[in-house]
């Protein structure tokens, strides 16, 4: 009885098979990952980089094809901002050492010249020959890091016009029972500058002839069905120093 050992039996060539849909769904997969890319990357001992895998979403972050980055690695790494590239080599060394996540922020110029911010997040493997390979995957992260931009930047507007205008500042978590008043507000009501305002505090500082007053008001404030939203002035007998002032 003679087998021709060299052809593949029924069971490898149905393994084949599942083996090649797997990976292309994989590949399919990665290839639609929104605003994000897959790659494997290896790392000679020598610090060179060769792209083992990239997926479609390339051309989308960085402006370059999929054969371009395979080609040469380059491609890809030159286009982080100079500025940010000893950050993420120091961060990509201290992963490697530890053998644990890689995980920065960094803004990437793309090929016609847009600037995103990415998110890089990868894990090293060492292969048998000393190599290193990273498998990761990058996330476009420029629409949130904008906007955390903006809201910084209308922050720092609102405390450069309350100090010019020496407004004080409060905001009352009704849930939870915290409030938390600014420099200027704690002034205003002479309460000590270093220590958390309560609601009995600014209870106990409101005239008692104006309380039940601003009681009423803070109640319409709060009501669902009024959220009234119209200023009023009442006074306040400071702990500080006695003295009565109108807010």
């Amino acid at each position: 009885l003679l087998v021709d050992a060299s052809a593949p039996s029924t069971g490898d060539a149905r393994l084949a098979a599942a083996l090649r849909e797997s990976e292309e769904r994989l590949r399919t997969l990665a290839d639609h990952l929104p605003n994000g890319m897959v790659y494997q990357v290896a790392a000679e001992p020598d610090g060179t980089r060769r792209f083992l895998f990239v997926s479609a979403g390339v051309e989308r972050l960085f402006g370059v094809t999929v054969e371009e980055a395979m080609r040469d690695a380059s491609s890809l790494y030159g286009l982080f901002l100079e500025e940010h590239r000893p950050r993420l080599a120091e961060a990509e060394a201290r992963a490697l050492a530890s053998r644990s996540l890689f995980n920065i922020e960094a803004p990437a110029r793309r090929g016609d010249g847009e600037v995103r911010w990415l998110q890089l997040s990868s894990a090293p493997r060492t292969l048998s020959d000393g190599s290193t390979v990273w498998d990761g995957i990058v996330l476009d992260i420029t629409e949130r890091v904008r906007a955390e931009t903006q809201v910084r930047d209308s922050e720092q507007r609102l405390e450069i016009a309350t100090q010019a205008a020496e407004l004080g500042i409060w905001d009352w978590d009704v849930i939870g029972g915290t409030m938390i008043y600014s420099e200027r507000a704690k002034a205003i009501y002479g309460f000590p500058p270093d220590r958390p305002v309560t609601f009995e505090q600014v209870r106990d500082a409101t005239h008692p002839d104006d309380l039940p007053r601003t009681s009423g008001l803070a109640r319409r404030a709060l009501d669902p069905l009024v959220r009234a939203k119209e200023p009023y002035e009442y006074r306040v007998i400071r702990p500080s120093d006695g003295e009565m002032r109108w807010v």
